[in-house]
């Protein structure tokens, strides 16, 4: 790969998003979340990355549709207090 990998690959890299059941994307402005279940694992993770950043963020276990719909609800970008 040239350059520097963006945000999305790199999500896609940390869960091995081609072996997924299911992967679903979800954008708020700069903020992308990805919603992965593993094939080999039965596990879920919701990896989330700020467009231009190199930070991914993770949230694993029992995730619901209702849960992700919720973090997605809540998604903001906002100064650290």
């Amino acid at each position: 790969m040239l350059g520097r990998p963006n945000g999305h690959s790199l999500a896609r890299q940390a869960e091995g998003v081609e072996r997924a059941i299911r992967y679903t994307k979800a954008s708020k402005g700069r903020l992308h979340a990805y919603w992965i279940e593993a094939a080999e694992a039965e596990t879920q993770t919701v990896q989330i990355v700020v467009e231009g950043g190199d930070t991914v963020y993770t949230l694993a276990g029992e995730l619901t549709p209702e849960l992700y719909d919720l973090v997605l609800a809540n998604l903001r970008i906002a100064p650290i207090p």
